[in-house]
């Protein structure tokens, strides 16, 4: 509704602010896990973060952690609700994206085929695809690591890769289905 806003910072903690009354309302810690996205539940007055410690958690407003998301090997970049909130996407430095089942918390589906970090992901609002977008040398050990600047649009329902976008030049930071399902936009730097 509108009501709060969330932040997370490097200190491992979430502040939740009244942007009513645009006071501070509540800190959570995760200790040494740093934020690296918050993202609301679409329904209800819940929202999720992913971490540096390679896990999702799904939070209520007033502090209390309701599920924990583990199964990454690495950490955290990305993560998207689908339209009704009953699934959760989230991407992660280990070149995969995890669709889970947000009321049982188990893994839904594992999406594989980046060769390099995924750095955004995107459920469409009709829930049919996924778009990720890939490959940041800034974040890559150089020695191990491939480069890849690659979006790749997925098909939920067989977890099949369905469309590859490679660039020529800059790291794709951001990609977005549209809500019609018939575009994927992407951001990246040139």
């Amino acid at each position: 509704d509108g009501r709060y806003a969330l932040s997370g910072s490097s200190d491992g903690t979430i502040r939740i602010w009244d942007n009513q009354t645009r006071q501070f309302v509540r800190e959570i810690s995760l200790g040494e896990a740093i934020i690296t996205r918050i993202t609301y539940h679409p329904t209800q007055n819940l929202f999720a973060v992913a971490t540096t410690l390679n896990t999702a958690h799904l939070f209520s407003l007033d502090g209390e952690e309701i599920r924990r998301f583990e199964g990454h090997t690495d950490m955290l970049t990305s993560l998207d609700f689908n339209s009704d909130g009953t699934q959760l996407l989230t991407g992660s430095l280990d070149r995969t994206l995890r669709l889970w089942d947000v009321e049982t918390g188990e893994i839904i589906r594992i999406f594989e085929g980046h060769i390099g970090v995924v750095l955004d992901v995107d459920l469409s609002q009709d829930g049919k695809y996924v778009a990720s977008s890939s490959g940041d040398e800034t974040i890559a050990n150089i020695g191990t690591d491939a480069i890849e600047r690659t979006v790749r649009v997925w098909d939920v329902e067989t977890g099949e890769t369905i469309h590859e976008f490679k660039l020529n030049s800059g790291f794709v930071r951001a990609v977005q289905i549209s809500p019609d399902s018939k575009f994927v936009m992407a951001g990246s730097w040139d």
